[in-house]
């Protein structure tokens, strides 16, 4: 069989577990995670949400009305999509809607990009509206499962069970890579985007390199196991990359790290479960997992030495409790002496829009804010005000509070 002939050329090392540096865990799966060199993210199945800092420390948690499958970045801002239909802007103490996707479209990954959201849903379409809930375009492929959504100043990259297709920002495809299909994760980088692929007539599954201008498929590694044990076909799994250099691939509890040629340099079995989302930064390896660990992995060149001898040390998962649903009611303060830029909601047609009164702000320009809590003549206090990247418009930041 080619797969037999696969591992017994393979010269990859097999290794013992992996070092956790440290694990917290919520009893259902964990899907949404996003690291940066400030912060770690995880998003639970039960609505709980919580930012660690890269020690482990619990900085803040919440528990949203719904399931999280995806917890992403843009800039400073950080979101979290729910089963409701909803975003979350997690910025601040509360809370707030940020986007509202619909009721019934439930958000399997999300991205969001200079204020406009990408969000791929269960039927595996796509949907893109700008900082202010217009729609610019929808995908409707015939398709299922759209997990993978990411997005640049280039355009979106959109996979589910017919593979990875790119379109621009108004919505023509740019091209389509087919022999990608099945994508149960995706990953990008400055040129290239992975998707991790399930390939049901091959009975196994890879990681897959894809040249974000041509499209074509730059390097396949695949995740048959040289331990036959380890083998299942698995799509619900996970990939990340550092640049073109490595590639990072888990399934059926098991790690890949393959170089940027695809070639297999070593596998490991996990102690907490299989990843449903990944992020490599440095030596550290996080992951979100089916059994419900938000945990760091040590792969350091000097833990996978010690690894192929004998397995590292393993945290105790510590137990993350967030009993009721966060309150996302908007706390009010007396209008003098309020602290912050202060904004109002007016009527601007059929809409209500918010504009900043505060000095040294563009009056005309209009300030993107939680839909929900716009009320025509109320005014807020924000922590911070920016402006958007492209220009034209502002962005809130950080705690709301309503002035009285």
């Amino acid at each position: 069989m080619r797969n037999d002939a696969r591992m017994a050329k393979s010269k990859a090392a097999v290794l013992k577990q992996l070092p956790t540096l440290w694990s917290h865990r919520v009893a259902c799966q964990a899907i949404g995670l996003h690291a940066d060199e400030r912060e770690v993210w995880g998003g639970w199945e039960n609505g709980v949400v919580i930012a660690v800092d890269h020690k482990g420390k619990v900085l803040r948690k919440w528990r949203l009305p719904g399931g999280v499958d995806a917890v992403i970045a843009d800039e400073a801002w950080r979101y979290a999509g729910c089963y409701d239909g909803n975003v979350y802007d997690l910025t601040g103490r509360v809370p707030q809607i940020a986007y509202e996707v619909g009721a019934n479209a439930r958000i399997h990954w999300l991205d969001v990009f200079r204020g406009n959201l990408c969000a791929s849903d269960i039927n595996g379409h796509c949907t893109v509206v700008d900082a202010d809930q217009k729609l610019l375009w929808s995908a409707k492929p015939k398709a299922s499962a759209g997990w993978m959504v990411r997005a640049d100043e280039d355009g979106v990259y959109l996979g589910n069970s017919q593979g990875v297709s790119k379109f621009n920002w108004k919505g023509k495809k740019q091209w389509s890579a087919p022999k990608t299909q099945n994508v149960g994760f995706g990953w990008q980088e400055d040129t290239r985007v992975f998707a991790f692929c399930g390939f049901q007539k091959l009975r196994e599954s890879a990681v897959v390199a894809i040249d974000k201008q041509s499209g074509k498929v730059v390097a396949r590694g695949s995740t048959w196991s040289t331990k036959p044990h380890y083998n299942q076909y698995v799509n619900a799994a996970s990939c990340a990359a550092v640049g073109t250099e490595r590639m990072f691939a888990a399934t059926a509890e098991t790690l890949f790290c393959f170089d940027g040629k695809g070639r297999l340099q070593w596998e490991a079995p996990t102690a907490c479960g299989t990843p449903c989302s990944m992020a490599v930064l440095g030596d550290r390896l996080y992951v979100a997992t089916h059994t419900g660990h938000l945990a760091a992995i040590d792969i350091s060149a000097k833990a996978i030495a010690a690894a192929k001898k004998k397995a590292g040390k393993q945290a105790r998962a510590k137990k993350v409790v967030v009993q009721k649903a966060t309150a996302r009611k908007v706390e009010t303060v007396k209008a003098k002496g309020a602290k912050g830029v202060i904004v109002e909601c007016f009527k601007d047609g059929s809409k209500v829009r918010v504009r900043v009164v505060s000095p040294g702000y563009h009056a005309d320009w209009f300030c993107q804010f939680p839909r929900d809590i716009r009320i025509d003549g109320v005014k807020y206090a924000v922590d911070e005000v920016r402006e958007a990247t492209q220009g034209g418009f502002y962005r809130v930041l950080g705690n709301i509070k309503r002035l009285r």
